[in-house]
Formats: C-alpha cells, sequence, structure tokens
C-alpha cells in the first residue's frame, strides 16, 4: 500500500469516488470543473490524499 498526493491525471477517479460516497452526479465536465482542478493541482497547500493498493495474482 502506498498513500500518496492524487495526480493531475487522476480526476475521473476522483469524481467516481465522490459519487460512490455521496451518491451524486458526477459534475458535468465543462470549463469550470477544469479550471477548477487546474487551481487545486497548482496550489502548494492544497493535498488530496489518496491510497495506492497493489492487487497481487494468486500463487
Amino acid at each position: 500500500m502506498t498513500v500518496r498526493d492524487i495526480k493531475d491525471n487522476e480526476l475521473s477517479e476522483l469524481l467516481a469516488l465522490y459519487t460512490h460516497l455521496h451518491e451524486l452526479d458526477v459534475p458535468e465536465n465543462n470549463g469550470h470543473l477544469q479550471n477548477t482542478w487546474a487551481a487545486i493541482c497548482k496550489d502548494e497547500n492544497h493535498h488530496i490524499i489518496a491510497e495506492e493498493r497493489v492487487t497481487l495474482p494468486p500463487v
């Protein structure tokens, strides 16, 4: 297991998690969403932490 900051290209995965936790639709992927995401990714004081698990094949 690895704990890390979410990557710039993981917005769709983050939105999928959000809908899973909150049972809401994914926000429309428009200019506003992309601008907000870009601002979050550039902000050194804003962190979204992800847990990454590696699943090993059965032996």
